[in-house]
């Protein structure tokens, strides 16, 4: 364990209770003095969520700003009626008629701009000082059109909670997304990272975020969009591991049209596109030509996507005080040599059939203007089919290539998903108070062929010297790769019997049930103008496995010390709790010792079928009573605004995790043989889901925005991620011994140290306008292994030891001398570092008025853009080979594209 940890408990510990002894320093406002009254209140969304820098304007003369909690004041005013006009970017402009006996806390809700009221440049409202921000106007239309490079995007804003190497929870309409983005013509507006402590949410912060988008309501009038995208060839750089430039192209086109739906109390919206990708993976591996002789093969393989997707919407106003909305979603995909690239072969890939279809209903009720109750439910259905380009055998050498067919095999798996929440939200004096019961069900149907087909590997061993003959040389032995071995296994030469052998046997059916339910009580309790806290409460349960016992509080204060409001200082902390996903619970049942078997063969002849040798078995189990995974989450935040839109903040995050989700062999060999004695079964590995693992650490951020110019708009994030700990991203993560944790407390994979996050907009000449969003992600670790399995548990994920010069066999690197065996202690785990990934995405929009006489809402509109993705062409790697001696050690496997330009137009009516 790390040595700073009694810190960062000291730390943690002092940062639990400040937001307790926040109400002892505040300050109450002053009562006015002179038969004035005061005006107060919150601009929110739709959603109930804060909409910062709002302008406000009181009878046509005082103007000010909501704060980062959404909230304005207007402090001893003229006790008679007043007007009082609040605008936002993105929203439409909202006045209201004030009375004296109402001024106070009043809630005011702003709705999405029409889609034909377009702004040229409108800023992101940004709280700085906890990370959430709303995207919507124009925020939203420069953002990346293609769903994938809209979803990094995305991601790299949720960066202040956890960095980029994180996965968002992302949601449609407030349902959980599992599959691919909605078309971005269809998008009102995004919520990033809100009140992430909040008791509605399952979700740890440090996760990756949360990502909410919410779909355009029907318009007044008829309105709609036709567009059309296209990349070709020549506009895109070759990719960065390629020696060739592809024929890659896209193209995309759509339309969307939203109106009335015979009658003002009724609208519709319906959107529906079309994608046609051709994109290449590359392949960059080494291979035996027809002499045996080593060579480097890099070749482009087609990779193309054929996508449709289609959304409805309509919403009936059934009274004054009850809107009913209905939507549906499909999403029909088909994709070509997936999992080609890197060091897999275009034989060893599959193709892949995708179906979604989601059916959504709300329902919202405004009992009274202090009483809101919304009820949602939605039915979604997923079909998958997967399609193996061969079912050969497959060979797997370690770091050279991969060759036959895919492991995945012909499989097809159904999903449906019932989702279900109610939400009541009461607004009562200085108290919000939103309560509800949220309810997801889980049907799984699958059929998979996995492991079926077989696997050799090739790991690298130890055997004679050759002479030119291929015959051994008496009194020689000499350590070879992985690929050597598979040369000699080809031409039956000593030395050439593969590491392995595994494959599944049984029946390919696998159907299970998960329900998950949850009730919440969340409380904001405003206790002066400048003070609130934040309490709540959520209990949950949930099925396969069976867990009840789950209760996490949350706890919070905001403070605005200065009676200028320049400052806030917030304080949060929460206990979470991670459900044990289904994706663990199907991998638990694919390997469940009756109805399928994993079966390893040690030291085989590379024959066709499946060899002789003694059969040792793999099977999967949870750990008894496995329930839900804790940690303990806290926030120190503070803001500082200048006038005109200039903010600044920072943030502290500690994490605390334990009993985290991993894989034991609790079944190892006692003296590292895997024929050898065992504490149970013998030839038998059992490798169950257990909770022994654990998380520390921090999260440090630094972030600015602007919108002081009306031309120019900018935001940048900095985010500093110190989290380590004994598990990794997948439950399916293993130790490298099932005895010790000795080198395992490390770095996260694929967590970034350093992530830099910037985005903006600018108003140019000639009606120009140019946004960007840019990333920078730096001290990303990955693991180094040898291939090969010292301890006999089944898991080649043994790593290298510490060597010399002089150590036999020993390999110099950037991290010191290394050797598989023989050397003198073992490497940290995650201790490789793969290069500094940067990415700049740029937009530039030029917009024609076509009839500018006309009224705004009848305004026909053409616009033409060119995006591009990686502009600055940066090889942004994604994998490094990780095998100590093969022939990627140390280098890029696979990276993303190069640069990409697209054209697009749009015509707007």
């Amino acid at each position: 364990m790390r040595s700073d940890v009694p810190s960062s408990r000291w730390r943690f510990a002092i940062f639990c209770f400040l937001p307790l002894l926040l109400p002892l320093i505040s300050h109450g406002q002053q009562p006015c003095t002179d038969g004035g009254i005061q005006v107060d209140g919150r601009v929110v969304d739709r959603t109930g969520a804060a909409i910062v820098g709002a302008v406000l304007t009181l009878d046509q003369l005082a103007s000010t700003r909501s704060d980062q909690r959404g909230e304005f004041l207007y402090n001893c005013v003229t006790s008679q009626q007043h007007i009082l006009q609040v605008a936002a970017n993105g929203f439409a402009e909202r006045t209201l008629t004030i009375s004296p006996s109402h001024a106070g806390h009043l809630r005011v809700v702003l709705q999405i701009e029409s889609v034909q009221e377009e702004i040229s440049v409108s800023s992101a409202q940004v709280n700085t000082a906890t990370g959430e921000r709303t995207l919507a106007g124009s925020e939203v239309t420069d953002l990346a059109d293609d769903p994938d490079d809209l979803q990094r995007q995305l991601q790299s804003f949720t960066a202040a909670a956890g960095g980029l190497g994180g996965v968002p929870l992302i949601t449609v309409d407030g349902f959980r997304l599992e599959s691919r983005m909605p078309p971005k013509n269809a998008i009102a507006f995004i919520r990033i990272n809100p009140d992430l402590f909040s008791a509605e949410f399952t979700e740890a912060p440090y996760d990756g975020g949360r990502i909410e988008i919410y779909t355009k309501p029907g318009q007044s009038r008829l309105h709609g969009d036709l567009f059309f995208n296209d990349s070709e060839a020549g506009f895109n750089a070759k990719d960065p591991l390629s020696t060739r430039r592809a024929a890659l192209t896209r193209r995309r086109t759509g339309f969307d049209l939203s109106g009335p739906l015979f009658h003002h109390d009724r609208d519709f919206s319906l959107s529906l596109e079309r994608r046609e990708i051709n994109d290449f993976a590359v392949v960059n591996a080494t291979v035996l030509d027809a002499a045996g002789n080593r060579t480097t093969l890099v070749q482009n393989v087609p990779t193309p996507q054929h996508l449709w997707e289609a959304n409805a919407r309509v919403s009936f106003l059934t009274s004054p005080r009850n809107m009913l909305i209905a939507g549906y979603t499909a999403n029909v995909n088909q994709f070509e040599n997936v999992s080609a690239g890197g060091i897999t072969l275009q034989e060893a890939a599959y193709g892949r059939y995708q179906a979604e279809h989601t059916l959504r209903l709300s329902d919202v009720t405004t009992v009274s203007p202090r009483l809101m109750q919304e009820f949602r439910i939605s039915l979604r259905y997923r079909d998958e089919q997967d399609t193996p380009n061969s079912t050969a055998t497959q060979a797997q050498v370690a770091g050279a290539f991969t060759s036959g067919g895919a492991d995945i095999q012909a499989s097809r798996n159904h999903e449906a998903v019932i989702q279900a929440m109610d939400d009541v939200v009461l607004t009562r004096k200085q108290h919000s108070l939103k309560l509800g019961v949220q309810v997801e069900d889980y049907f799984e149907r699958i059929r998979t062929f996995q492991g079926f087909n077989g696997t050799y590997l090739f790991g690298g061993g130890t055997g004679p010297e050759l002479d030119a003959r291929g015959n051994p040389i008496a009194g020689t032995s000499i350590v070879f790769d992985g690929l050597e071995q598979y040369r000699r296994a080809q031409r039956n030469l000593a030395g050439g019997a593969a590491t392995t052998f595994s494959n599944v046997a049984g029946q390919p059916g696998n159907n299970f049930n998960q329900f998950r339910a949850s009730l919440y009580v969340q409380d904001q309790w405003k206790l002066s103008d400048r003070l609130q806290v934040t309490g709540g409460l959520r209990y949950a349960v949930q099925t396969e496995p069976l867990s009840v016992s789950n209760i996490t509080p949350r706890l919070g204060a905001s403070w605005v010390p200065d009676k200028k409001r320049k400052w806030s200082l917030s304080g949060r902390v929460g206990l979470f709790l991670t459900p044990v996903a289904t994706t663990t619970i199907a991998e638990a049942q694919r390997l469940d010792g009756t109805q399928r078997t994993g079966q390893t063969i040690y030291t085989p002849i590379y024959v066709s079928g499946v060899p002789a040798g003694t059969i040792i078995k793999t099977i999967r189990s949870n750990a008894p009573s496995l329930t839900q995974s804790p940690s303990i989450q806290s926030q120190l935040a503070a803001g500082y605004s200048w006038a005109k839109g200039w903010n600044i903040s920072a943030s502290w995050v500690h994490v605390r995790q334990w009993s985290g989700l991993r894989t034991r062999n609790i079944n190892s060999p006692l003296d590292n043989d895997p024929l050898g004695l065992r504490p149970g079964p013998r030839y038998e590995n059992i490798l169950q889901f257990q909770q022994t693992g654990s998380v520390i650490g921090d999260l440090e951020t630094v972030s600015f925005a602007s919108s002081a110019s009306k031309r120019i708009q900018f935001y940048a994030l900095y985010v500093y991620v110190d989290l380590q700990g004994t598990i990794d991203k997948e439950p399916t993560f293993s130790p490298q011994s099932s005895n010790t944790d000795a080198g395992e407390w490390a770095q996260i994979s694929g967590r970034s140290r350093h992530n830099i996050v910037t985005s903006g907009q600018a108003q140019l000449p000639f009606g120009l306008t140019i946004a960007h969003v840019f990333r920078v992600l730096g001290g990303t670790p990955y693991n180094l292994v040898t291939g090969i399995d010292r301890n006999g548990d089944g898991n080649f994920n043994d790593r290298p030891e510490l060597a010399t010069l002089s150590t036999p066999g020993a390999i110099d690197t950037r991290y010191g001398w290394l050797v598989s065996e023989g050397g003198n202690g073992t490497t940290a785990r995650n201790a490789g570092l793969m290069p500094w990934n940067i990415y700049l995405d740029t937009n530039l929009t030029r917009r024609f008025v076509l009839n500018p006489k006309a009224a705004n809402d009848r305004r026909q509109t053409l616009s033409l853009n060119l995006r591009s993705a990686n502009l600055l062409n940066h090889t942004n790697v994604t994998t490094m080979g990780s095998i100590l001696g093969s022939p990627s050690f140390d280098r890029a496997v696979l990276a993303d594209p190069g640069r990409r330009l697209e054209f697009g137009v749009r015509y707007a009516f």
